[in-house]
């Protein structure tokens, strides 16, 4: 059950619609993905304080995370 984390959260995200919206705004910044989500986190991270802030914040953990699993692989 536990191996199912990352099918629930795909599912989630595509059931919203918010796949590959933190891809989006990194490119608007001209950021990559890592770079923006390191950003993020640096700002953020302890002190966020609207909802829109804390949701960014969740993005730009998940997508530190997601770099995390790819590599190592």
């Amino acid at each position: 059950m536990a191996k199912q984390w990352l099918q629930k959260a795909r599912a989630s995200m595509e059931s919203k619609g918010t796949v590959g919206e933190f891809t989006r705004k990194a490119k608007a910044k001209v950021m990559s993905v890592q770079e923006y989500a390191s950003d993020v986190v640096d700002k953020y991270k302890g002190n966020a304080a609207t909802p829109a802030q804390k949701k960014l914040l969740k993005q730009a953990m998940f997508a530190k995370t997601m770099k995390k699993i790819a590599g190592n692989k």
